[in-house]
C-alpha cells in the first residue's frame, strides 16, 4: 500500500477493488486506510460475478486483435487501457437475479 501511495500523484484519489471473499482486513490495513483518506476501498459483488467482467474485458481484447506472445498481450492490454481512457465509462455491477 505504501508503494501504491508513493507511486500515484498525491492530488489523485485512489480506488482499491478487493474481492468480496477477502473482506477481513487486518488491523494494520484498517489503521493505514484511516491515515490515508484519499484511498477508497470497494468490494466486488459476491458469487464471483466480477469474473464475468474480467472475462468480458479479455474478450474485448481478443476481438480487437490476436496476440502471439506475452509481450504482444501486454502491448495490447496497454493499448486497450489507453484507448478506453479516452472515453471512460463507469462500470455498473448488476445481478440477473434481481
Amino acid at each position: 500500500m505504501d508503494l501504491i501511495d508513493q507511486s500515484i500523484h498525491e492530488d489523485l484519489d485512489v480506488h482499491v477493488v478487493i474481492d468480496h471473499s477477502s473482506t477481513k482486513m487486518t488491523e494494520w490495513l484498517h489503521d493505514w486506510l484511516l491515515d490515508h483518506l484519499r484511498f477508497s476501498v470497494h468490494f466486488t459483488p459476491t458469487y464471483s460475478w466480477w469474473m464475468a467482467v474480467v472475462e468480458r474485458w479479455y474478450a474485448e481484447l481478443a476481438i480487437k486483435g490476436l496476440h502471439g506472445s506475452t509481450t504482444e498481450l501486454v502491448a495490447l492490454i496497454n493499448q486497450w487501457i489507453e484507448t478506453s481512457n479516452e472515453d471512460p465509462r463507469c462500470l455498473a455491477w448488476y445481478s440477473e437475479r434481481g
